[in-house]
């Protein structure tokens, strides 16, 4: 059986909502909503060590997002741009997206990448 990627959301939005309907629907079964607001949130993420993690870009501060970079140097980060209609991939590369659906095509090639990745290291 193939490993299911843990896939971590940050953000308590409807379009996040939306964003994790449609993974789990597409049969991504760890998916984790997180709240950046709280506390434990860096703490959480660490114990958790996801394959991938998206964010809202415009709703986050740098400072948690970019401890997660250094803590988190495995996981693939994915943030959206709700006013570009854009997603960003933390490896420079930009992707229109105009749906929920395309959104979560990105999502699924691209966490299939990391997981290659992983296998060769």
């Amino acid at each position: 059986m193939d490993k299911q990627p843990q896939v971590v959301l940050l953000g308590r939005s409807v379009f996040m909502d939306s964003v994790a309907t449609n993974l789990i629907e597409r049969q991504f079964s760890d998916v984790i909503r997180l709240n950046t607001e709280t506390s434990e949130f860096n703490t959480l993420v660490n114990s958790l060590q996801p394959d991938l993690i998206v964010y809202e870009h415009e709703t986050q501060t740098i400072d948690p997002i970019s401890s997660l970079l250094v803590q988190q140097s495995g996981a693939l980060l994915i943030a959206i741009d709700l006013n570009r209609s854009q997603v960003i991939v933390l490896d420079c590369q930009l992707r229109p997206t105009r749906s929920i659906k395309e959104l979560c095509e990105i999502i699924r090639v691209e966490v299939q990448r990391c997981l290659q990745r992983k296998e060769v290291h």
